[in-house]
C-alpha cells in the first residue's frame, strides 16, 4: 500500500512547481464570491505576515473583519503592482496618410479586348483543337465579347433593397451596418443531393462559377445609403450588391432560380454555381 501511495504521489507531483513567499510579499487570495458561494474569485491584494509551515501562511487583508487569517499556498498567487511612474515618454505627431492626394493604380486597358493568339498559347489549345476549330472558337469569342469580358455586366432585371426592422436612426460604429437591424429575407435553397443526382446522369457536365455575379446586381438608392462606408481617404457607397450584405446570398439565389426557371432540363443553379449538362 505504501509503495502504491509513493508511486501515485510521484506521478501526481510530476509537473508541480515549488512556490514560497517571503514576509511582506503581496498576494491575491482565492475566495468564494458573496453572491454565489460555489463561485470563486481572486481577492486582495493581501500581505504575507509570517510563515507557519511550508504550505501555510498568515495573510493580512485590509478592510476585512479578521485582519489576519491562515491560507494554504494553493489559494495564493503573487500580486504584481503596476508601476506608477513612466521613466521615458516620447510624444510625436504621426500622420498615417500624406497630405498629397493618394494615387491608386488604374487599369488603362479595355477588358473587352483580348489577344486570342496569346490565349491559345497559354491554354495549350493547339494540342486539342485543329485550325478550323480554333477559327470557330475565335469567331465565337468575338461575337459574344461582352459575355466573355473580364468586366462584370449590369443586370436590369432586379434591384436589391435593404429593409430595416424599424425606421429609427441607425448609429453603428465603426460605420458598418449591423445585421441585427436588417429584416431577414428567406429563400429555400435546393437540396444539394438532389442537384448532384440530377446532373450526374448526364454524359457531359460543365460547372460555371459566378465569381462576379453579386457585382452585377444594382442596389436601390436606399440600400446604397445604408451600405455606405467610411475610409481614411473618403466616404463611399456601393452601387452594386457586395458580398457582405445580410440577404445577398438569398437574393442572388432567388434571381438565378427565376432566371434559369425555363432551362431546368439542361442548367440548374446552386448558390453562385451553375451546372450545365
Amino acid at each position: 500500500m505504501k509503495e502504491t501511495q509513493v508511486k501515485r504521489k510521484t506521478w501526481y507531483d510530476k509537473n508541480s512547481v515549488k512556490r514560497e513567499f517571503k514576509e511582506g510579499d503581496q498576494v491575491l487570495i482565492l475566495a468564494t464570491a458573496r453572491a454565489n458561494k460555489f463561485a470563486a474569485r481572486w481577492a486582495g491584494p493581501g500581505k504575507i505576515e509570517s510563515r507557519i509551515s511550508d504550505t501555510n501562511y498568515i495573510v493580512s487583508i485590509p478592510g476585512k473583519k479578521q485582519s489576519s487569517q491562515i491560507y494554504h499556498i494553493n489559494m495564493l498567487k503573487p500580486y504584481y503592482q503596476r508601476p506608477e511612474l513612466v521613466n521615458f515618454l516620447v510624444s510625436e505627431d504621426y500622420n498615417l496618410l500624406p497630405n498629397e492626394d493618394i494615387e491608386f493604380p488604374v487599369v488603362s486597358c479595355n477588358p473587352n479586348i483580348f489577344d486570342f493568339n496569346e490565349m491559345v498559347i497559354d491554354s495549350k489549345l493547339n494540342d486539342q483543337l485543329n485550325s478550323d476549330q480554333l477559327q470557330q472558337l475565335q469567331k465565337l469569342l468575338r461575337r459574344y465579347d461582352k459575355l466573355f469580358s473580364n468586366e462584370p455586366g449590369y443586370t436590369q432585371l432586379v434591384e436589391h433593397d435593404i429593409v430595416l426592422m424599424n425606421e429609427s436612426i441607425v448609429r453603428v460604429r465603426p460605420y458598418k451596418l449591423s445585421h441585427s437591424i436588417i429584416k431577414t429575407e428567406y429563400f429555400p435553397l435546393p437540396n444539394i443531393k438532389q442537384r448532384v443526382e440530377l446532373v450526374s446522369v448526364s454524359k457531359y457536365i460543365t460547372l460555371l462559377d459566378l465569381a462576379k455575379g453579386y457585382w452585377q446586381i444594382p442596389l436601390s438608392p436606399r440600400a446604397q445609403r445604408l451600405a455606405a462606408f467610411v475610409t481614411n481617404f473618403g466616404k463611399y457607397r456601393p452601387l452594386r450588391m457586395p458580398f457582405s450584405l445580410k440577404n445577398a446570398p438569398y437574393f442572388f439565389s432567388k434571381m438565378m432560380a427565376e432566371l434559369l426557371n425555363g432551362g431546368k432540363e439542361f442548367a440548374v443553379p446552386y448558390l453562385d454555381d451553375v451546372a450545365v449538362f
